[in-house]
C-alpha cells in the first residue's frame, strides 16, 4: 500500500482514531504524534453481537476465530502481520495483511477476535456510498457521527462493542478516498482512539494536514 499501510500495528502512521493518511505522522510536520494510553486490560467478555464487518464472503464479528476471519476477508497468502500496538502485552496477539489497496488487522485473544481493522484505499465515492447504505440497512443510523468537510466518522455502539466507519480523501488522489472500518471490544476501541470523544478531536487536526478537497456527504 501507498507508504506506510494503516492497521492498529502502525501507529506511527495514524492522524488519528484509525481514519489516518498513508503517511507516517513523522512526515507531517504540522501534526503532533498520538499519544496512546497505558497498559490495555484483556476484555472480560468477547461474546459476539450482531455488529460485525460485511463482505461479500460473510461478516467477521467480536469472538470470530482466526480461521472464520480468514474466510470472511480472505488474506493473499497468509497473515503475515504480527506486531501489536503500544500497551497491547500479555493475553494479546496481532495478525494482519495488507496488498497495494487493502489489508486487514486483527487483535486477538485466545485465537478470538477482540478488535478487527479493514482498510480500502484509492476507492469512488460510489463505493463509500454503497458501504454506508450496507452499514445502516444492517444495524440502522448510526449512535454517533462526527462529520467534517473531510473526513467522517460513524460509530455504531452495541452493549459492549463498538463499530466504526471512517472515511477521509485518498492523499495520491483527492478524487478518491480511504476508508478505515473496525468493530471490536469499546476498551480497546477506546485505546486506539477510535470513538466518538476521540474523533472529535482527531478530525480536526487530520484535516489540517490534508488539502482542501471535498468530502462526500
Amino acid at each position: 500500500m501507498k507508504a506506510h499501510f494503516v492497521l492498529p500495528f502502525a501507529f506511527a502512521a495514524l492522524v488519528g482514531g484509525g481514519c489516518s493518511r498513508s503517511e507516517p505522522v513523522a512526515q507531517k510536520a504540522t501534526v503532533p504524534p498520538i499519544r496512546f494510553g497505558g497498559k490495555v486490560e484483556v476484555p472480560s467478555s468477547l461474546a459476539p453481537t450482531d455488529l460485525a464487518l460485511i463482505s461479500e464472503s460473510g461478516r467477521l464479528r467480536v469472538g470470530d476465530s482466526l480461521e472464520e476471519a480468514g474466510r470472511a476477508f480472505p488474506p493473499p497468502d497468509s497473515f503475515g502481520l504480527k506486531e501489536l500496538p503500544p500497551g497491547f502485552g500479555t493475553g494479546f496477539r496481532a495478525r494482519g495483511f495488507e496488498t497495494r489497496d487493502e489489508g486487514l488487522g486483527l487483535i486477538l485473544v485466545d485465537n478470538r477476535v477482540a478488535i478487527a481493522v479493514r482498510r480500502e484505499e484509492n476507492v469512488k465515492v460510489e463505493r463509500i456510498e454503497d458501504l454506508v447504505k450496507s452499514f445502516v440497512r444492517q444495524f440502522g443510523e448510526p449512535d454517533e457521527s462526527v462529520s467534517g468537510a473531510r473526513i467522517e466518522y460513524r460509530f455504531w455502539n452495541k452493549e459492549d462493542q463498538r463499530l466504526m466507519v471512517c472515511t477521509a480523501p485518498d492523499r495520491a488522489d483527492p478524487t478518491h478516498f480511504d476508508v478505515t472500518m473496525a468493530v471490536g471490544a469499546m476498551t480497546l476501541m477506546d485505546a486506539l482512539r477510535m470513538s466518538y470523544p476521540m474523533a472529535r478531536e482527531d478530525r480536526a487536526m487530520a484535516e489540517r494536514a490534508l488539502p482542501g478537497v471535498r468530502h462526500p456527504g
